[in-house]
């Protein structure tokens, strides 16, 4: 499909120039970014799902005392099965190497050189990252995609729509925010 065409041709432009000029092996790969996760089957974000509940409710017990507020907590971080961008298959989690984390989608990517790559670049083969940062910090959902901050996350909608969209994301706007308004308008602009 278009998509994996995409991912496979943006992964490579990355790496290139990621590790240009890097002698050192285990400096240049490092630096690279590579695919953590993709599309997932909905019998997959289940399991994922339901493990994330279980180890939320033996984690903090005392804060979440029951399996709905454990839901709740982790539908934060996670989609609910059936509502997951993996399971469209538009989805791609990218991770670097995280200095003292390891190759984790975790909110310090943001502090990587592939996620400034990404930021600078990913638009150009269609991709847009789904969930920005919120107003209070990277662990509080962002109340205006009910997600938390996931700098790992990338949503393929193609280079259209990617590139009027990274105009919008400069303006703020979610790409969730950017999807409902050219549905309703397809002429919508942030120009």
């Amino acid at each position: 499909p278009e998509s994996l065409r995409a991912l496979h041709a943006m992964l490579n432009e990355a790496n290139a120039t990621l590790t240009r000029g890097i002698y050192d092996p285990a400096t240049a790969e490092a630096a690279k970014l590579y695919v953590h996760s993709g599309y997932r089957a909905y019998e997959v974000q289940c399991r994922l799902f339901n493990k994330k509940i279980r180890r939320e409710m033996q984690m903090y017990p005392d804060r979440i005392p029951t399996e709905l507020a454990a839901i709740a907590s982790v539908n934060s971080r996670s989609a609910l099965p059936g509502q997951s961008e993996h399971q469209l298959g538009t989805a791609v989690d990218l991770v670097s190497m995280i200095p003292g984390i390891g190759y984790e989608p975790e909110p310090q990517m943001d502090r990587t050189m592939g996620f400034a790559w990404l930021r600078a670049n990913a638009f150009r083969y269609g991709f847009a990252m789904s969930y920005p940062k919120g107003d209070v910090d990277e662990r509080t959902p962002n109340p205006r995609t009910r997600y938390v901050y996931e700098p790992w996350h990338w949503r393929y909608v193609g280079i259209a729509h990617a590139t009027a969209f990274d105009m919008c994301a400069k303006r703020g706007v979610t790409l969730q925010e950017y999807l409902r308004a050219i549905k309703a308008n397809p002429l919508v602009s942030c120009r």
